[in-house]
Parts: C-alpha cells; sequence; structure tokens
C-alpha cells in the first residue's frame, strides 16, 4: 500500500518523501545524524582534549586489568609474602589449592563483574558506571593491603578488585565506542587493550624493583601490623 501511494504522488513530492525516509534511517543508526550533524569522512585531529581523554584516561580501565593480573605471579614468589600466607614449611611454598584460590579469585569475580555491568551501565549511564567500578576496585584493594596474616583476606580482595575489573572490562570499551567520532573509533578503541599489556609491564617492573624488600613493603605499599620482619611459625 505505502509502495502504491509513492508512486501516485507528484515526482517533487516523491522525492521529498524518499528524502524523508533516507534521512530517518541515518537518524535511526548514527547518533550525530540525531544531533542534525551531516556525516563527514573528513580527517579527525588527534591531538584534540577529548579523544585525549578518552585515550589515556578512560583506557586506564585497562591498565587496572594488566595491572591487577601480573602483580600476583610476583607476590606469590616473594619470601615475605610466602612466610605470611604459604600453607607449606621448610621451605615455605603454596600448596597447588591455595595458590590456586588466591589467583583464580580475581577472574572468577572478573566473570561475575562481566555479567552484570551491561545492566547497570544501562541504568546509571556510562560515566557512573565506570566510576561505580572504579570504587569496588579501590575497596578490592583497601582489603589486600589491610590484611597481615590471613590468606583468606587476601583472596577476598582479589574477588572484590575482580568485580572492578571485570565492569570496567564492559564500560571501558563501550564508553570510547560510543563517544569515539567514527574516523578514529578503533584506534580509541584498542588503546584498552594497549593499556592491558601495559599495566602487566608496570607490574612485573614494580615486581622486580620490590622483590628483595624483606617487609612487606615488598607486597603492599602500607602495612598495618605492629611487627616487623617475617614470621617463622605457620600462618
Amino acid at each position: 500500500m505505502a509502495g502504491l501511494v509513492q508512486r501516485l504522488m507528484p515526482g517533487n513530492a516523491r522525492r521529498k518523501s524518499s528524502e524523508g525516509t533516507l534521512r530517518a534511517s541515518r537518524d535511526a543508526t548514527d547518533p550525530q545524524e540525531v544531533k542534525g550533524e551531516e556525516l563527514s569522512d573528513e580527517p579527525v585531529k588527534l591531538l584534540r582534549f577529548r579523544i585525549i581523554i578518552m585515550g589515556a584516561i578512560v583506557s586506564l580501565g585497562g591498565f587496572i586489568f594488566g595491572y591487577d593480573t601480573g602483580q600476583i605471579s610476583g607476590f606469590i614468589a616473594m619470601p615475605n609474602f610466602l612466610n605470611r600466607f604459604a600453607d607449606q614449611r621448610n621451605p615455605p611454598a603454596f600448596g597447588n589449592v591455595r595458590e590456586g584460590t588466591i589467583v583464580g579469585l580475581l577472574s572468577i569475580g572478573t566473570l561475575i563483574g562481566v555479567l552484570i555491568a551491561g545492566p547497570i551501565a544501562n541504568a546509571l549511564g556510562r560515566k557512573k558506571g565506570i566510576v561505580l567500578w572504579n570504587l569496588i576496585f579501590i575497596v578490592g584493594v583497601i582489603i589486600q593491603i589491610a590484611t597481615s596474616r590471613s590468606w583468606v583476606q587476601t583472596a577476598i580482595g582479589r574477588l572484590v578488585a575482580g568485580f572492578g575489573v571485570g565492569g570496567l572490562s564492559v564500560m571501558t570499551p563501550m564508553y570510547q565506542s560510543e563517544t569515539a567520532p567514527r574516523q578514529i573509533r578503533g584506534a580509541l578503541v584498542s588503546t584498552y587493550q594497549l593499556f592491558i599489556t601495559l599495566g602487566i609491564l608496570v607490574a612485573y617492573l614494580i615486581n622486580f624493583g620490590t622483590y628483595k624488600i624483606s617487609s612487606p613493603a615488598s607486597w603492599k605499599s602500607k602495612y598495618n601490623t605492629s611487627g616487623h620482619g617475617t614470621r617463622k611459625g605457620p600462618c
């Protein structure tokens, strides 16, 4: 019926109707057209404040992912960390179950964070969602650095931090892809993966630099216990 009506219309009206249909189709698919902006294939200046923010600051969500993944491989080999949390003695060493629990709970938390990040992003918005997941990650880190003898607290802290890492792994590239100019959208989203590898590198370098420190400063920045040195007895 619509096609028949369009054929019966005069030439000018038919052309205007076709243009209106095409414009409506663009509006439904491109957010720039919704704002009344015409599509442009002109090069986009990379040294724009908004682009630098999205590339260097928003991508820190990927840096957090990489850093938290890379640091634990150094922690479980540090003498002070082993003396405090290892379940095997003479010499101190982690059993498979305890080591796997401490290391793997981050990934379990990440999985849960990924699954619930989408609904939260739709409910709160992208920016508020990113802030929320960063706060959750901070809480997980605080739980980890506040422990002195309990390996369970360290594992729970990694689980909570994993929630934040998983949420950020969804929210960061989502926000970048939805707000970046289309000419450089792929390049900006790829900075997320670049920052993941950068975070792993930084974590390895910090572990290398602090490995020989005998106090808990080798694996955390602040140590709130009354004693010093390593513990000889079981954790």
